[in-house]
């Protein structure tokens, strides 16, 4: 999770097809986009990480593919409400 995937060349190198054909393809399999499937993967990853290490909140950022630990707060707390530290403390 700590590089950076992109949908094209997953397209390319994976499956063979065009980006906006794996897009496609993703969605309806899936029912959500591949960006959104990979920030929530890497969001999974990162409660996993602050829950079972004491790596610093922007560590496990860059761990899970941010480069801005403010953006990554933002999205981290979207689901339940909880900023990274106060889910490590629960």
């Amino acid at each position: 999770m700590h590089c950076p995937l992109c949908l094209a060349k997953v397209a390319e190198k994976v499956a063979f097809t065009s980006a906006g054909n794996l897009s496609r393809l993703f969605r309806q399999h899936y029912g959500v986009s591949f960006q959104a499937n990979l920030q929530k993967l890497g969001l999974e990853k990162a409660a996993g990480l602050l829950k079972t290490t004491q790596l610093t909140v922007s560590r496990v950022a860059r761990r899970v593919g941010y480069k801005d630990v403010s953006r990554f707060g933002q999205h981290f707390q979207r689901p339940d409400g909880r900023t990274p530290g106060a889910w490590r403390k629960r």
